[in-house]
Order: structure tokens, then C-alpha cells, then sequence
């Protein structure tokens, strides 16, 4: 590609320096990327998905990287928005860009992937798995003064679908929370993935129809994965075992993650499951949103269980 010569002169630099910032991780492969890998990578067979605002992407991205935003992967039948959108709407986008199944893709946003992680999320949910994350993203991306563009790009359309028999194994429905959360018969660990002020009902995000949490979840702020005020890279994995480890829950355990719309409790779906090895990990695709607008209990900011 058009900037694989300056990558060469700081390759050697970049895979020394990264060799200490990229987390280890227990299951085979990696679903991380660094800027080193991704300047030397065969982009004849991978397409870049910058998920970021279109504005956002106009002004800078990275080099030959296709633009995706979160409204285009959710589902426009729901009263409240977030919902993951079908399987054919999603293989529509997809065919539109350019992308087919022989492609391996790599995802970033600007924010530390909590808006890539749910894109991943989405495609593994409907049986893609071939995609990586980039450490960092762009901010890992522009620190290593790589080069970026601007404007748009218009591929040429192809035809993607995703396998016939997937879907379903990596999410949960509020039906089937509220059924575990009232039977008191299995173990689990329900973690509320968002703010502090969010989880303790003091501060109400648009889209939710109130403030507060669902009943007996705790509170892991998904940001604590990440090198939030710096770099935004991943954490070791000393430090993601250390942190997900205040959870009390084995690697076998069954754990369902939410926040308000399913984003940011997709990033830690991914490090349980892709950085941890976690085996039983549920994403609640609604999140906060769709059961504030239910009738199902839920705790305030009084930390009273207020039942509908």
C-alpha cells in the first residue's frame, strides 16, 4: 500500500515498543492488531471499517479504510433504539462496501473500540469471526505519525451472507435475564458495564426511559480494560485478570455484561471471552435501554427495587 515504505523505516521501532503493550492472551490466535501488523498486512485480502460518525471520517482516517456507524447495524423495528439489526440488513451494508466472506477485517474507532468491539460483536454473532480489533485505534494509529486521509471512498459492490444456520450464542434477551434473574436456581454474574453515575441511577443517558440498574448486577466500568487517559490501548493481561478477577466468577461461569445500548459491554465481551478466555459470556444486545422501557424491576438511585 501507498504508505507500506515509511512503515518500513519504523517497523523494527514499532514491534519492539509494542512487544510490552500488547496483552497476552490465553485462547489461540489474536484478535488484536497492532499499527506494525496492520502497515504490513496484505490489504488485498482485508478491508480497514473505520465505525466512527460519517463527519468524523470525512475529515481523517486511515488510508483505504471503508466508514461504518452504529445506526447502520441496528434494527429500525424497535420502538427504543440500539437493537442489533437483522442478518440481512447487516449482509446488505457489508455486500454495499465491497466486503465479501474471503475478507479478513479489521475494525477501529477513536473512543478505545468500544464502537469497533460492538461491530465485532455483531459480525461473531452472526458467524463471521475473521476480524480483528486495532490496538488502540486511530489515537495508536496517528501517535506512530502514520498517515491518514480524508474524503470518501466508493466501493465497488459485492455480495456477502453470513452463514445460514448462525446467530443466537453470544447474546441474551431481556426475557430470558428477567426468567434467570427471578429463579434464583443458577449462578452468575450480571455486570453493569457503564458509569459509576449511570449504574447508581444519577445520571439518565437519551434513549432510556429512567435511571437506575437492573437488580443484582454489579459494576465494572468497561473503560478500567483500557489505558483510558492514555494511550487506549488494551491492558496487560496481568492487569485484565486483576480487574475482571474482582468479579469472583471462574472462567466457566456464566456472566452476561450490559450497559445502555450494548456498545460498551461489547468491549467487555471481548476481553472476557477473546483476552481472558472466559467461556460463558452472554452480551445483553438492550442493555439498560430496552428494560428501562419495560415493566420489569429495576433498582434507583435510592437503591430501593422498584417493582413495576
Amino acid at each position: 500500500m501507498f504508505w507500506k515504505n515509511k512503515s518500513l523505516i519504523v517497523v523494527g521501532l514499532l514491534l519492539l515498543w509494542g512487544c510490552n503493550e500488547i496483552p497476552a492472551r490465553e485462547t489461540s490466535g489474536n484478535p488484536l492488531i497492532e499499527v506494525a501488523e496492520l502497515t504490513l498486512i496484505d490489504h488485498s485480502r482485508t478491508r480497514i471499517i473505520d465505525f466512527r460518525k460519517a463527519e468524523a471520517y470525512t475529515q481523517e482516517h486511515i488510508p483505504g479504510a471503508l466508514n461504518l456507524w452504529r445506526e447502520a447495524i441496528e434494527n429500525p423495528n424497535f420502538t427504543y433504539g440500539g437493537m442489533l439489526a437483522e442478518k440481512g440488513q447487516i449482509e446488505q451494508i457489508l455486500s454495499e462496501l465491497g466486503i465479501t466472506n474471503e475478507h479478513q477485517l479489521v475494525l477501529y474507532d477513536d473512543r478505545g473500540l468500544p464502537e469497533a468491539a460492538r461491530f465485532w460483536w455483531a459480525l461473531n454473532h452472526y458467524g463471521f469471526s475473521n476480524v480483528k480489533l486495532l490496538n488502540g485505534g486511530l489515537h495508536s494509529w496517528k501517535s506512530q505519525d502514520m498517515p491518514v486521509e480524508s474524503g470518501l471512498i466508493s466501493p465497488e459492490p459485492s455480495n456477502f451472507s453470513f452463514p445460514d444456520s448462525a446467530g443466537g450464542v453470544n447474546v441474551i434477551s431481556k426475557e430470558e435475564l428477567f426468567d434467570l434473574i427471578s429463579s434464583n436456581q443458577e449462578s452468575y454474574v450480571l455486570v453493569d458495564t457503564r458509569s459509576k453515575e449511570e449504574f447508581l441511577g444519577n445520571k439518565l443517558k437519551n434513549g432510556a426511559a429512567k435511571a437506575g440498574r437492573i437488580p443484582s448486577s454489579v459494576h465494572l466500568d468497561w473503560s478500567e480494560a483500557i489505558h483510558f487517559d492514555g494511550n487506549k490501548k488494551l491492558k496487560s493481561l496481568a492487569d485484565l485478570e486483576r480487574i475482571f478477577g474482582r468479579l469472583g466468577a471462574s472462567k466457566e461461569e456464566k456472566i452476561i455484561v450490559y450497559c445502555h445500548s450494548g456498545v460498551r459491554s461489547s468491549h467487555t465481551y471481548f476481553v472476557l471471552t477473546e483476552m481472558l478466555g472466559y467461556t460463558n459470556v452472554l452480551n445483553y444486545d438492550g442493555s439498560w435501554t430496552e428494560w428501562s422501557h419495560t415493566n420489569y424491576p429495576y433498582i434507583d438511585k435510592l437503591k430501593m427495587i422498584v417493582k413495576n
